[in-house]
């Protein structure tokens, strides 16, 4: 992984999965590492024609219900749409 940005809280860090650029989020206090889900990820990696779709779909429904069951925690937080290291 190469590193594409720095702030005080967080790296920003990319990598290439499938031929898809893959743009990471590391905070640095916790070690909480998060993906930046995009489009072309919904649409390369995981075969849908958008995010917004993935979201909808059943399955991934019943996957995100099942891991916040377990875990107490989100499979995924909205939270990077409004840090992403382009926007700083």
């Amino acid at each position: 992984m190469n590193i594409k940005y720095e702030d005080t809280y967080y790296q920003y860090l990319s990598d290439t999965f499938m031929g898809v650029e893959m743009i990471f989020r590391r905070n640095k206090q916790t070690g909480e590492l998060l993906i930046h889900l995009t489009d072309e990820i919904a649409q390369k990696i995981f075969g849908f024609d958008s995010m917004d779709k993935m979201m909808r779909d059943e399955r991934v429904q019943q996957l995100m219900q099942e891991f916040h069951m377990k875990y107490n925690e989100p499979l995924f937080k909205p939270s990077m749409n409004f840090d992403d290291y382009n926007s700083n």
